[in-house]
């Protein structure tokens, strides 16, 4: 499954506007992201993506972020923490992570963890069975 990050995202009803999810960064477009825009505004205190994923059964599945920046960032899942560090802040990148879902609705959290050198942007979230 891909969610793509944009305006046309399911989790994404309007720009810089809480969707009953949570703060919704300001999204922008630029050549080179996969759908709608890309999100940013991660830098900020209340700047994260939250949403919930389903799963009929308990499972670990690989979670890759494309972003860019130069910035850390926490990805939460049902309270379980990993961090991921994003590198470059002229080029998208994936960064993946194993993280294990439940059987039924996942909280999923991604933040900024850093100020970084340059705020992180993402692209989209894509889960790959393992």
């Amino acid at each position: 499954m891909v969610i793509l990050v944009g305006c046309s995202a399911a989790f994404f009803c309007s720009c810089k506007k809480s969707c009953g999810m949570s703060y919704v960064p300001e999204v922008l477009t630029e050549e080179q992201f996969s759908g709608a825009g890309y999100a940013q505004g991660f830098d900020l205190q209340e700047g994260k993506l939250v949403f919930t994923v389903s799963s009929q059964s308990a499972s670990t599945v690989s979670l890759t972020v494309r972003g860019r920046g130069e910035a850390e960032a926490d990805i939460d899942v049902n309270g379980e923490r990993a961090s991921v560090v994003f590198d470059d802040g002229e080029k998208w990148q994936e960064v993946t992570v194993s993280v294990h879902l439940q059987p039924g609705e996942n909280t999923i959290t991604l933040k900024q963890s850093n100020s970084g050198s340059s705020p992180l942007m993402v692209d989209y979230i894509e889960f790959q069975n393992e």
